[in-house]
């Protein structure tokens, strides 16, 4: 179970509008999928974070709108982080933030990752990306499970690729037959009279 999963009640996005209880807070969040400045960014985003007033205990005010935009930008530079250690370009799978409303009337952020780019590799790994984000983001903030309600994934490919084919319904539930064993032969064969070793 994932560290963000216990709260997914909050809301899961059912599409655009105000119904799915999410509003888009940015469609196209493309950023350099350059290797340099990685390290100089974190620190700069770490000094942002602590001057923001999230981690710190002045009583200086933040307004709601500035908390939203620094938490997207920290969503946005964990995954970039993760891409590039991985060696998966940056434009492949973009983030997505949205508002999402929460029944008791609290605001959290939920991450759509769209995958814009195929690559027949990228489903298999999905969840570790997925897993080496949370853990990035919550090393950044460790209160990050408070205002992200979510991770959700979603195929927005720019070109139509050539996908397989289902395999047969039974595929799915078939247990695979065992492997074929080897007949159990004795390691040393005796050597019988007149037999040469």
């Amino acid at each position: 179970m994932g560290m963000f999963s216990w709260l997914r009640r909050m809301g899961r996005p059912a599409g655009e509008g105000e119904s799915s209880g999410f509003s888009r807070l940015d469609a196209d969040s493309r950023f350099s999928s350059g290797n340099s400045g990685g390290h100089s960014q974190t620190a700069r985003m770490s000094t942002k974070i602590e001057a923001s007033g999230l981690h710190s205990t002045s009583n200086a005010p933040i307004t709601a709108a500035a908390r939203f935009r620094l938490r997207k930008d920290l969503i946005r530079m964990c995954l970039r982080d993760v891409l590039l250690k991985a060696g998966i370009p940056t434009e492949w799978i973009l983030p997505e933030v949205l508002l999402a409303s929460s029944r008791n009337g609290t605001s959290a952020l939920h991450l759509r990752l769209r995958i814009v780019r195929w690559d027949d590799r990228i489903p298999g790994y999905a969840l570790v990306i997925q897993r080496q984000f949370e853990q990035r983001i919550l090393m950044m903030d460790p209160v990050a499970p408070e205002w992200i309600s979510g991770i959700s994934w979603q195929f927005a490919l720019d070109d139509e690729p050539e996908l397989p084919k289902l395999p047969h319904p039974s595929a799915w539930t078939r247990r695979p037959a065992p492997a074929e064993q080897p007949a159990n032969k004795p390691m040393f064969q005796p050597t019988l009279p007149g037999q040469s070793q």
